[in-house]
């Protein structure tokens, strides 16, 4: 159906032997309607989004549909100050690309 079930930090789904089998990355650009946006809250995060970190949650946990589509590729994330020297030490290789 192409709807997010959930969005995790950690390799999900993990099974009872113990062992990863498959799992999507998680790319995201969102959008939202308005009334979402209104009620987005950051003083109230839900209890998923408060453990994992990730906003997305806090829809998922309000009934909230997330749509998803599966891409080819993806780009690099950029979550703390040293993913971006390794961004920039890519693009820096790619400049002519540019």
């Amino acid at each position: 159906s192409n709807k997010l079930l959930f969005s995790s930090r950690a390799p999900i789904p993990f099974n009872k032997d113990g062992k990863f089998k498959k799992a999507f990355k998680h790319v995201c650009i969102y959008g939202y309607n308005l009334n979402h946006l209104e009620n987005f809250n950051s003083e109230n995060k839900s209890f998923f989004e408060n453990i994992e970190d990730l906003e997305i949650n806090r829809y998922l946990e309000n009934d909230i549909t997330v749509n998803c589509v599966e891409v080819l590729k993806s780009g690099i994330a950029v979550d703390t100050e040293a993913d971006l020297v390794k961004v920039k030490e890519f693009l820096k290789d790619k400049r002519e690309l540019f």
